[in-house]
């Protein structure tokens, strides 16, 4: 992270080890990440197959120079990452998306695997990272089917499993 020098007033001598700071991403620039408006990294040197996301929780380990403000990362990646398997497709509207009413999902940040195009009451396995989005704290980095509403069958390790009927709710 690189941040334009400022001295910290009151502050003795610091400590030049590794240090770890928690912060939310609160805006991206071409290769560049702002956790606010002073601190910021380059995408480069976020953990692989992670592509930082606006709202999302951040882990940056750093080291600083004593006596001023400007610091460099070592490692960044998300606060929390989890795996669900076989969870459904909620809600989709234009490039947004919910799982299973709590994950949040963008297409502009996805994986997915070619061709695919989630809808509503797909199961699918996620990968997912704390963040802050509208009212969910969960944004999917990674979509893979298990089984599709929009055909028959989907892969399912040999077992072909039937469709799974939409079903309608009476007001």
């Amino acid at each position: 992270v690189d941040v334009v020098p400022r001295h910290l007033y009151g502050a003795g001598p610091a400590d030049s080890g590794t240090r770890v700071l928690i912060g939310c991403v609160t805006s991206i620039c071409e290769d560049i990440i702002y956790i606010s408006n002073c601190i910021y990294f380059f995408i480069d040197i976020v953990s692989e197959d992670f592509v930082p996301y606006k709202g999302n929780w951040l882990k940056v380990e750093y080291s600083t120079e004593p006596g001023f403000s400007n610091f460099k990362a070592s490692s960044v990646k998300p606060t929390h990452c989890i795996h669900a398997e076989a969870v459904c497709i909620t809600s989709v509207h234009g490039r947004n998306g919910v799982i299973d009413y709590t994950i949040f999902f963008t297409l502009d940040s996805v994986k997915l695997p070619d061709g695919y195009v989630p809808q509503v009451d797909d199961i699918v396995n996620v990968v997912m990272v704390e963040s802050i989005q509208f009212c969910f704290i969960w944004r999917a980095i990674s979509i893979t089917p298990v089984h599709t509403s929009s055909s028959g069958f989907q892969d399912d390790g040999g077992l072909r499993r039937p469709k799974r009927e939409r079903r309608s709710q009476s007001i």
